[in-house]
């Protein structure tokens, strides 16, 4: 019969082996949380090597392109250019659909815009600035 501890009631070498099994179940833990997360970033390297190749052609394929433009609007004559409108402080319907395009892109589902206008930078007080700072930090953008 074991010899046990006056004050736990448990002999010292169950102590031993709780604590022994207690480390290796925090080991082999610790081991495949490493394991797992290797394999993270393992993945999301891959994403992100595939995400470069694909801009990197994306990028030749519109430096191609412009070199295509430049060389077609020289050859056009100035008097057939079109007259770029002037929007002052309106957003175009094409503009609000850009700017819902790329905001749902980024947060990944759909988004509704409701107002958008146009702040003119010389113009703005720093209180106004602040005041939409605080409105934008209070709300919860979350990307899942």
């Amino acid at each position: 019969m074991e010899e046990q501890d006056s004050k736990t009631g448990k002999s010292p070498l169950r102590l031993l082996l709780q604590g022994g099994a207690f480390v290796a179940g925090w080991l082999v833990t610790h081991l495949s949380y490493r394991r797992v997360l290797r394999q993270e970033v393992e993945e999301l390297r891959s994403e992100l090597r595939q995400q470069m190749r694909r801009l990197t052609e994306l990028e030749m394929a519109l430096s191609r392109a412009a070199g295509k433009t430049t060389d077609m609007a020289a050859s056009v004559e100035p008097a057939c250019a079109l007259p770029v409108p002037d929007t002052g402080d309106e957003i175009t319907p094409e503009r609000m659909a850009v700017i819902a395009a790329v905001v749902t892109a980024f947060l990944g589902r759909k988004v509704r815009i409701h107002q958008a206008r146009l702040v003119n930078p010389e113009v703005v007080s720093p209180w106004a600035q602040q005041g939409r700072v605080f409105v934008q930090a209070s709300h919860a953008l979350s990307r899942h």
